[in-house]
């Protein structure tokens, strides 16, 4: 029975009427290049983990980000968007090492099982995993300002964001997190 068969018998099921119904045909994958602009140690990486190449998404994604330019990426789950931004962030990290990175999550859960991708990636490049830090709600307050001077890479939620590190502009430790600042990641922008 195919995906589309089951959806319809679930559907019919559970007495839901279905007011249209939109068929897509499958696409083939189209693969692009490794950027040119990659840090040699994200690139091999990268051939390791993707022998037959990047998906065409995943590769223009990529370039534009090391051109410096706003990546907006919308494709399927386990497309690999998370790549396209680990990629850029941890290539710039290895050419600027002073720098930093932020990513937001809108969801805990969801940030946790990140930071073990995140953590991965870093690994992959040769960089120490202990450079992704994770601050979220459940992090006592004591703790968060000592992960935000550790971290190359910091994972946040919004509403830490907005109540914690906002406020504390003025300390030295938030200022200097925020002056090394040099890419954002958004993930799950639609929430």
């Amino acid at each position: 029975m195919t995906i589309h068969q089951l959806a319809t018998t679930a559907l019919r099921e559970g007495r839901v009427t279905v007011v249209e119904e939109v068929v897509q045909s499958a696409v083939s994958a189209r693969y692009g290049t490794l950027p040119e602009k990659l840090h040699p140690a994200v690139r091999e990486a990268l051939k390791r983990t993707y022998p037959k190449g990047l998906y065409s998404h995943q590769s223009e994604g990529i370039a534009n980000g090391l051109e410096g330019k706003n990546v907006c990426v919308c494709t399927n789950t386990a497309s690999g968007k998370t790549r396209i931004f680990t990629s850029v962030a941890i290539s710039h990290l290895l050419n600027f090492p002073n720098s930093v990175v932020l990513a937001l999550y809108p969801l805990r859960a969801l940030l946790q099982d990140q930071a073990i991708k995140w953590r991965e990636a870093a690994l992959d490049a040769g960089l120490d995993s202990t450079l992704v830090q994770v601050i979220d709600g459940s992090i006592p307050i004591k703790e968060r300002m000592p992960r935000l001077q550790r971290g190359k890479i910091v994972l946040m939620t919004p509403d830490v964001l907005h109540a914690w590190l906002l406020p504390s502009i003025g300390d030295q430790e938030s200022a200097s997190f925020l002056r090394r600042l040099a890419i954002v990641v958004l993930d799950e922008a639609h929430i």
